[in-house]
């Protein structure tokens, strides 16, 4: 059965903590529920006891308490988080960790959200935060599928009539995908890893896609299905050059343990195939992408910066 992890300041939150904590298990779908405390006033009297708390934390960062007390509190909170992201990463390793879940305010995520990312994809990850009203939420995401929540009330310490609810949602939410990844784990769906599928009986293809370009992109994918690929694709705005390294990396990781080609098809690249076929190698039906952007208009723009591409 799956094992959740909570984390979050419990000096701050316990309150909220144990509500989830005990909302979890009465669904009798997760056998076991870490707490992992990331609260830097916490003592042994804070309520719930964790499992994994300030001293563990603090070691996993290479530093020590002593050294905590004298930091400024950006600095306090970025030690905290580089602890909690050795941990989850350690708990992950050793099959101790089925999905993750945090609340936090302002500081709380700042802290939590840098350490679930650092999961593979596909790790249920869930953080209920105030900071989703505040419009960017890029930081709390970043190129990761984490599911973000927003708590609507701050976070008091004690669960009450508004926010009842909402953490309960959550706390079912994160039960429910841990058993499903626990399972999949299980059966072998899935990469222990790098949680990415075990039983592919296609190679992959990495492509990117824009509005403008999807046409191409559909018709490649049905080409390379013909050949007997998988492709998937990608928006590629914002980060996307973070995503191309993160996802190619990943790939590299899965191609211990399966057959996967990672590939980065982007309509800036596609006009080099014609000077630099290396972008495509050759165990790909090269000709296919020339059939495909001779039946397409012969050019394409780049939404990121209006770079136009022509003589496709």
């Amino acid at each position: 059965m799956a094992t959740v992890v909570l984390a979050g300041t419990f000096d701050t939150k316990g309150g909220e903590f144990e509500f989830a904590r005990d909302k979890i298990l009465s669904l009798g779908i997760v056998e076991k529920v870490l707490l992992v405390d990331t609260g830097i006033r916490s003592t042994k009297n804070t309520n719930p006891h964790p499992d994994i708390g300030l001293n563990e934390l603090v070691a996993a960062a290479d530093s020590d308490i002593n050294k905590l007390n004298t930091l400024p509190k950006g600095q306090a909170i970025g030690l905290m988080s580089k602890g909690l992201t050795r941990i989850l990463i350690d708990l992950h390793k050793n099959g101790k960790l089925h999905g993750v879940m945090g609340m936090g305010g302002g500081c709380g995520s700042t802290m939590l959200a840098p350490a679930f990312q650092q999961l593979p994809i596909g790790v249920p990850k869930l953080l209920i935060s105030t900071m989703v009203a505040a419009g960017n939420v890029r930081p709390f995401i970043g190129c990761t599928d984490m599911t973000l929540m927003y708590s609507v009330t701050d976070f008091s310490g004690q669960i009450n009539q508004l926010n009842r609810q909402i953490v309960s949602n959550a706390a079912v939410g994160i039960a429910a995908m841990a058993a499903d990844y626990a399972k999949n784990v299980k059966e072998n769906l899935l990469s222990s890893n790098v949680s990415l599928p075990m039983k592919r009986i296609k190679p992959l293809v990495v492509a990117s896609m824009l509005g403008g370009t999807q046409p191409c992109v559909n018709a490649a994918e049905a080409r390379l299905d013909q050949l007997g690929y998988d492709v998937i694709s990608f928006h590629s705005v914002g980060k996307y050059i973070y995503f191309y390294y993160y996802f190619n990396q990943k790939c590299i990781e899965v191609s211990k343990v399966g057959d996967i080609v990672p590939y980065l098809l982007h309509p800036r690249y596609i006009h080099h195939l014609n000077r630099n076929q290396k972008i495509i190698n050759s165990t790909i039906d090269i000709s296919c992408f020339y059939i495909i952007l001779n039946r397409l208009n012969k050019r394409f723009y780049h939404y990121d910066d209006s770079i136009q591409l022509s003589n496709l």
